[in-house]
């Protein structure tokens, strides 16, 4: 029987390991106080947005980092209850989850996340929160790499305009003076 744990804590510690490394992000929370409702209706908000929610021990959490290829603060350890918040694709949404929730539910905070294979701060998470959406952040880069184009455009038509102007007026001195 002891055998059989062992081979229960590996597993977990894999999953925990495949969490980590197969996740566009991994956002470490704390839900102490939550009751089973209240953290059924967090976790249906997460799905909602495509994202996942474990409940796992703190072991086998910082067995999933330490199998990763993330760099970790010396002393680093999760302490309390942890849930996993992991996903695919963009981290806004899913943190602003636990962001909102937080408002109505104290309980629900970050303790620290993995964003783009980097090990982030509490603070660092609740910030992704605050920041919009990818789709709209590239909207808002291209849009400042665009402006220069558009402003050589509207300097080369408004010039051409001028342009056409001057001769317009020429043509129209040359016809009175005939």
């Amino acid at each position: 029987m002891a055998e059989e744990r062992r081979i229960e804590k590996v597993m977990m510690a894999d999953y925990a390991s495949s969490i980590v490394r197969e996740s566009d992000y991994v956002y470490f929370i704390t839900y102490i106080g939550i009751d089973v409702a209240g953290f059924s209706d967090f976790r249906n908000k997460l799905v909602d947005v495509g994202v996942e929610c474990k409940v796992m021990k703190n072991s086998f959490i910082g067995l999933g980092l330490g199998n990763s290829d993330i760099d970790l603060p010396d002393g680093f350890n999760l302490t309390g209850d942890t849930a996993v918040v992991f996903g695919q694709g963009d981290p806004c949404p899913s943190a602003k989850v636990i962001k909102e929730f937080g408002k109505t539910h104290e309980c629900i905070s970050f303790k620290a996340a993995v964003v783009d294979g980097s090990l982030v701060s509490a603070q660092q998470a609740q910030a992704v929160a605050d920041l919009p959406s990818k789709e709209v952040l590239q909207a808002q880069l291209l849009g400042i790499m665009l402006a220069p184009a558009q402003d050589l455009l509207n300097l080369l038509n408004q010039s051409v305009a001028q342009f056409v102007d001057v001769i317009k007026a020429y043509q129209d001195k040359l016809e009175k003076e005939s």
